[in-house]
């Protein structure tokens, strides 16, 4: 049986967001996901397109769905730059995909580092597919962010695929998504288990328009408090690409 994978779009740009800020990556972005952030910037890829928008120099192109390894791999061929750090495996969530693993491993055989996007969830496929991961973000979903029904069992399996991969070798970091309501309480209520793993947090303001939606007083607080819990390994970073309005 033929595994493959739903793409919803691929182009390339910089990384907006996390500690690689800046950074010239080639964007894979995979449809469908199972959970609904109150904040999410991509809903629209919540859905599987019958075919996925490859966008280069402003043109676009269709590439019908679903997409093999192969596929991803020439799709990233056509889009690398000479400046390019790394392919992202964003969405969506990408770890839904039942090709991850191959599509992971092709693009590695082929030279290229790669970076997962995840919100690591769910966590059943990280044990076949972190051996492959050069850098992951993990975007952890607080309680207040309403991203699925049971935040505990959510935050638990973001915590077996932080874990995981740290084990295999990956460079990881984590994401706080701090809305107006956000309180240090939560966050360290929910990544307390983390103390122990030598982890940067990247605080991140929700982005409401082309606008922070979160006084700096309320970031530099948590980021304090954070500083406290976690060795002073917490930085403050929006999301850039919103800011300077590009995909």
């Amino acid at each position: 049986m033929i595994i493959m994978a739903y793409l919803y779009e691929a182009f390339s740009s910089i990384q907006g967001e996390g500690i690689y800020v800046g950074k010239r990556q080639v964007f894979l972005r995979f449809a469908g996901c199972p959970l609904r952030c109150s904040y999410c910037d991509t809903k629209y890829a919540h859905e599987i397109p019958t075919q996925a928008r490859i966008i280069k120099a402003g043109d676009e192109k269709l590439v019908k769905n679903p997409v093999s390894p192969e596929d991803i791999l020439k799709i990233v061929n056509e889009l690398k730059t000479p400046d390019m750090h790394s392919v992202s495996l964003t969405g969506g969530e990408p770890l839904i995909q039942a090709d991850i693993e191959e599509i992971l491993k092709v693009l590695k055989n082929n030279g290229y580092k790669t970076f997962l996007e995840t919100a690591g969830f769910p966590a059943s496929n990280i044990y076949d597919v972190a051996k492959y991961v050069d850098i992951a973000s993990v975007d952890i979903k607080l309680p207040s962010h309403r991203a699925y029904e049971d935040p505990e069992e959510l935050i638990q399996e973001e915590i077996v695929c932080i874990k995981e991969l740290i084990k295999a070798g990956a460079e990881v970091y984590v994401k706080l998504v701090i809305l107006p309501e956000t309180t240090v309480e939560e966050i360290i209520s929910t990544i307390s288990d983390l103390r122990s793993y030598d982890l940067e947090i990247v605080i991140q303001p929700v982005t409401i328009g082309a606008s922070i939606g979160v006084s700096v007083e309320h970031l530099l607080m948590i980021s304090e408090k954070l500083g406290e819990v976690f060795n002073a390994r917490v930085r403050i970073i929006p999301q850039v690409h919103r800011l300077l309005n590009i995909r």
